[in-house]
């Protein structure tokens, strides 16, 4: 049985509630995403500890996740990296709907969006990342990622796009 000191909870204190809004402004990336990433990576490799991990979130980090995920689909794009998707969609994958799933799919439309603008097939990442997901969790992501395009637009989330190359963010538009 693994141990639950390996996985690193430090990572989740710039995803609380309260802090979201300083995470939010950060330079993409920042040391948070790579403590967010070596937490999703840890728990992408072992899924025994994706119990302790679910014990340890709260709705307080349910934005926070999603914010990583959001910054994840912008840097995807910035450099051509569809392994920073994968890293967003198992952010909301591990967040799991827990407070509002309205928001979970606008996020999902971002990473869906990033992938095709650095010309990846999403539904590959997609398919990835629910790979250890709830079965709820798992059918609504692949229900999105292969439901009409006009529903997966950025737009219809409320989303444009801001700048290119290192500049390049997804922005919402309200």
């Amino acid at each position: 049985m693994p141990s639950d000191l390996t996985l690193d909870l430090s990572a989740l204190t710039p995803l609380q509630q309260s802090s979201v809004k300083d995470y939010f402004s950060q330079p993409i990336p920042s040391g948070a995403d790579k403590k967010v990433i070596g937490l999703l990576k840890a728990v992408n490799e072992d899924p025994s500890k994706r119990q302790f991990l679910d014990r340890a979130l709260t709705d307080e980090h349910s934005f926070g996740l999603l914010a990583f995920a959001e910054r994840m689909a912008t840097l995807a794009v910035r450099i051509g990296c569809s392994e920073k998707i994968l890293w967003g969609l198992l952010a909301v994958v591990v967040e799991g709907f827990r407070f509002d799933a309205r928001e979970n799919i606008m996020v999902l439309a971002l990473l869906h969006d990033s992938a095709c603008r650095i010309g990846f097939d999403p539904l590959p990442l997609f398919r990835l990342a629910v790979k250890h997901a709830q079965p709820e969790v798992a059918k609504t992501v692949l229900d999105f990622a292969t439901g009409p395009q006009q529903e997966r637009s950025i737009e219809s989330m409320g989303y444009t796009v801001f700048g290119e190359g290192a500049d390049f963010r997804y922005v919402r538009e309200w």
